[in-house]
């Protein structure tokens, strides 16, 4: 993903960086600023940003990122990760054998179960 204007944040699948916060040093060009994660909250940040759209995540798709060195777990522990949130936030999340998306309410409450899982 990648984020425009002040305090910015984006995302490539191997490093994020952020602009700088201030408006005038962004329109002067000062250059982003990394922000480097460790390998597995680089994952879940990836899961969560997916899990934000409609579509969230199957399992193709889930074994298919191209980042398997930094996989902290495979599909079903990530499916039980996703049960045990649904404990908390009721309503919120569809889980099946092969997929895991926010329900049209639970997208409302994406930032809280995006913080469960960073």
């Amino acid at each position: 993903y990648r984020g425009f204007g002040p305090a910015a944040a984006s995302f490539d699948g191997r490093q994020r960086f952020s602009q700088v916060e201030s408006l005038a040093g962004w329109l002067d060009g000062a250059p982003p600023i990394p922000d480097p994660l460790p390998p597995a909250r680089r994952w879940n940040e990836l899961f969560a940003i997916q899990l934000r759209t409609t579509d969230g995540w199957n399992q193709e798709s889930f074994d298919a990122v191209p980042l398997q060195e930094i996989h902290p777990c495979d599909w079903s522990v990530m499916q039980q990760k996703c049960e045990e949130l649904l404990k908390c936030y009721p309503g919120t999340l569809e889980i099946t054998a092969d997929s895991i998306k926010l329900t049209e309410f639970g997208l409302q409450f994406w930032n809280s179960i995006a913080a469960e899982l960073l």
